[in-house]
């Protein structure tokens, strides 16, 4: 029974779902929340909407206009955890302004050990950071 809650815990966790059978011989279903990241069709309006689609078919830009849309809460309702969510899906498809502002958000939150990942593969991708934008540049 151990087994089969951590399964369903981790299927809902990375977005899917799972069932098994209780001791009563009834089923179980654990059903991941909606953070901006499941198939389900998203809340919001016509613009978000489109991108959102469009980024669920793997178009990084729209994936980095997403983030950009859940952190300001512009189209949708403001949720961090998909904007960085998002910003993690355009990074891993070398979107070197995606792993900036990642190496960015982490930054401001104090979480240097990310920051430094994020920084350092924004220059791999390519991203020029701007001297004046990062006062540790100069």
């Amino acid at each position: 029974m151990r087994t089969t809650l951590m399964v369903m815990l981790a299927a809902a966790a990375f977005g899917g779902s799972a069932s098994a059978a209780d001791s009563t011989g009834g089923i179980t279903r654990v059903v991941a929340v909606d953070h901006g990241m499941s198939m389900a069709p998203p809340m919001g309006d016509a613009r978000f909407r489109t991108k959102h689609a469009q980024a669920q078919r793997g178009d990084r830009d729209a994936m980095l206009d997403v983030a950009a849309m859940f952190g300001a809460g512009s189209g949708v309702t403001r949720d961090e955890r998909a904007m960085v969510y998002w910003l993690r899906q355009a990074s891993q498809r070398n979107h070197p302004l995606a792993s900036y502002q990642l190496y960015r958000h982490y930054l401001e939150r104090g979480l240097d050990r990310d920051a430094v990942m994020y920084e350092a593969l924004a220059i791999r991708q390519g991203y020029v950071i701007p001297p004046r934008l990062d006062p540790r540049r100069g």
